[in-house]
């Protein structure tokens, strides 16, 4: 299982599209690309939209199977994470094990957990944030 966790950031990350960058892509990624069984290849395969939606690909090219996961977590109210999230899903996980990739928010995450001193400990430690 593969998992993106944010906690005050605005956007998922992309990527430069220089020499460098560029040449990992052809090295690195293209060939994970090849493998992973949830994305839009064609659409993965262009470095433009692939350093766009950066983090996001490279967080889902793990999925070479129905036994792989990715879960992306963000918190409810950081509305353009949820855009972004999204777009990304609709435009560009069209694969067979598309259904791997999940994104969840904080609130939807911490609503599954059963109702003990730990989980409020949790919810005070790690998203009092605000």
């Amino acid at each position: 299982m593969f998992f993106e966790i944010k906690y005050t950031e605005q956007h998922f990350g992309n990527g430069k599209n220089d020499p460098r960058h560029n040449d990992k892509f052809l090295k690195t990624y293209l060939p994970l690309i090849g493998h992973c069984s949830a994305i839009d290849k064609k659409a993965a395969s262009d470095p433009k939209i692939f350093f766009r939606h950066y983090q996001l690909f490279r967080n889902t090219l793990g999925i070479t199977g129905s036994n792989k996961y990715t879960l992306f977590i963000y918190p409810a109210d950081n509305s353009s994470l949820a855009r972004e999230a999204k777009l990304f899903k609709d435009s560009f996980l069209t694969g067979p094990d598309a259904a791997n990739v999940h994104f969840l928010t904080w609130e939807e995450m911490t609503s599954l957990l059963p109702d003990y001193q730990h989980k409020n400990e949790f919810i005070n430690k790690y998203l009092g944030y605000k």
